[in-house]
């Protein structure tokens, strides 16, 4: 391992000496969450080789994903949707080949937003864990519920079961975990270490329980990846048959998944409040001598490997979800209220109506939209 540029100034990471390569080869860079520190992190590959490490503070940053060229994260009580600032071709700074700025938030309250997606027609959507449901943002109201699992009897305030995870394929939800099937309030809490279940959408069907804290499911074409949290595995659930193999231990609690090219990439963190004590997670570490750490494992998805990782350590513990940026190799992010973003402003190019014509188009707006009230 060796030392790269910290996210912070009380926060050291180490990555292992491969990473830089691997990142070229799969022409593809990073974005990581922690929730504790509040931070969004990307990690990409700069022209001369060096990784590059950059970040901003948005308030209890968990979810994240990127699809079409756009960047979605949940924070505490906003759902902040990103664009890429430059043209296709052009760079920052000689250096960025994106500089992803907050363009859309949509202030939902908080809602303890857990994973996001986008789904089609670019309409966001969010796993809420304290309304156990799946929703996307409203005009008007916190949020529009879209679905919920069918032993919660309604959507309102509460962790029940803790749904935690969800998998889209085309933009369309159709996996979803939960950490058990109680309606109760805290009633996912009475059995950690085998009351998680893997659901499919939008029947509520069980398609897997007995697991232990399961997260971030993920469809592929023969099959589903997920975490098991609890035992610190990744595995494999066949699509045919249904059956499950582990894939990889992982030594810290597993929370985000992301995957490109075979190449998966997950999110560690070391112990908080709730320890690892009951779980199998435990049992594991012992057995094997290993201390949790706090980083990201990148597996070989055909043969199990362990092929990189990257180490935080310091003010950094723990780490919530993890995205591949596929095509971006050093892609850059503005905060909400900084020196960059003040002075980063982009007209879009139309050609230029005569003043009256513009006045005019502006006036039959205005009436069109007093018409409508």
């Amino acid at each position: 391992m060796k030392s790269a540029s910290p996210a912070s100034s009380d926060t050291r990471i180490s990555v292992s000496p491969g990473l830089a390569d691997r990142l070229e080869e799969l022409g593809a860079s990073l974005a990581l969450t922690s929730y504790r520190t509040g931070q969004l992190i990307l990690i990409g590959r700069k022209p001369d080789g060096v990784l590059h490490f950059t970040h901003q503070t948005f308030g209890r940053a968990m979810g994240v994903t990127w699809r079409e060229n756009r960047l979605l994260l949940a924070s505490r009580t906003q759902l902040w949707r990103f664009e890429n600032l430059l043209e296709p071709g052009e760079m920052g700074n000689g250096v960025h080949d994106a500089i992803l700025v907050p363009r859309i938030a949509f202030t939902v309250g908080d809602l303890d937003l857990h994973e996001v997606a986008l789904g089609s027609g670019g309409m966001p959507l969010f796993v809420s864990t304290l309304f156990n449901c799946i929703g996307s943002p409203d005009p008007r109201f916190s949020f529009r519920p879209l679905w919920k699992p069918p032993f919660v009897a309604s959507i309102d305030k509460g962790d029940r079961c803790h749904l935690n995870g969800m998998a889209t394929r085309d933009g369309v939800p159709v996996l979803v975990t939960a950490l058990s099937m109680s309606g109760k309030i805290d009633g996912w809490r009475q059995n950690r270490a085998a009351g998680g279940v893997l659901m499919s959408l939008p029947d509520g069907e069980v398609i897997l329980d007995g697991l232990a804290m399961p997260h971030s499911p993920r469809w592929s074409y023969d099959g589903i990846y997920l975490l098991e949290s609890g035992r610190g595995m990744l595995v494999y659930i066949d699509g045919q048959t249904g059956t499950k193999r582990d894939i990889c231990f992982l030594p810290g609690f597993a929370r985000g998944l992301s995957i490109i090219d075979g190449t998966a990439v997950v999110t560690l963190s070391r112990p908080r409040e709730i320890s690892f004590a009951g779980l199998p997670l435990a049992d594991e570490l012992a057995r094997r001598g290993a201390e949790p750490c706090c980083g990201l494992a990148f597996i070989d998805l055909n043969t199990g490997e362990l092929i990189e990782q990257v180490n935080f350590e310091g003010r950094i513990g723990e780490l919530f979800d993890v995205t591949w940026l596929p095509g971006l190799r050093c892609p850059a992010v503005l905060g909400i209220d900084t020196e960059e973003i003040r002075g980063n402003i982009r007209l879009r190019p139309v050609s230029a109506p005569s003043p009256s014509s513009a006045v005019r188009a502006l006036a039959d707006g205005w009436q069109v939209q007093t018409r409508q009230l």
